[in-house]
């Protein structure tokens, strides 16, 4: 099959070129986030509303931390509630600290969920976290630096310690 002639021109390659390295741009400057980006939402989010946490999200107290960022309307949220519970008392015992943000609702509905995490829950009320999806974890270190980041729960994984891992927590 023979081409139209119009796409045979320099010009319309040229730019066919630049949109396929442009569009390769945005996806790659959504997917690997500089660790000051995520320190600035951190910040933002101390700021945007009440932290009961003693220290601010921008660093972590030990030498990882999870956070991880759930919502009350999430049923796959609500699913692995439970396992997150665990995780973070797997991961209590092992030194690695873990946040709880619950955010993307109403500020009764964050309210009322977060009571399921305990009293130490970050509420997200203006919503100043805008990620890919919930729940989504993510592995910073000392400074406040993103390591790692996960949209979603892995399915069939109950074992804490086996949770723990795929993020290259102990």
């Amino acid at each position: 099959m023979r081409m139209p002639r119009w796409t045979r021109r320099p010009w319309v390659k040229a730019v066919c070129a630049g949109g396929l390295l442009l569009a390769t741009g945005l996806i790659l400057g959504r997917f690997s986030k500089p660790s000051g980006e995520f320190s600035d939402f951190w910040n933002r989010l101390d700021r945007a509303g009440p932290s009961p946490a003693a220290r601010s999200l921008a660093s972590c107290p030990t030498p990882k931390c999870l956070t991880v960022y759930v919502a009350p309307w999430c049923g796959y949220c609500r699913a692995a509630t439970p396992s997150i519970i665990a995780l973070r008392a797997y991961l209590k015992k092992h030194g690695v600290h873990t946040d709880i943000i619950v955010g993307m609702d109403r500020p009764k509905a964050l309210a009322a969920y977060a009571k399921v995490f305990g009293p130490d829950t970050v509420l997200d009320e203006d919503g100043a976290l805008a990620q890919g999806g919930v729940p989504h974890f993510y592995v910073t270190d000392k400074s406040g630096s993103l390591l790692q980041e996960q949209a979603g729960v892995p399915q069939g994984i109950a074992d804490p310690k086996e949770f723990a891992s795929l993020f290259g927590l102990p």
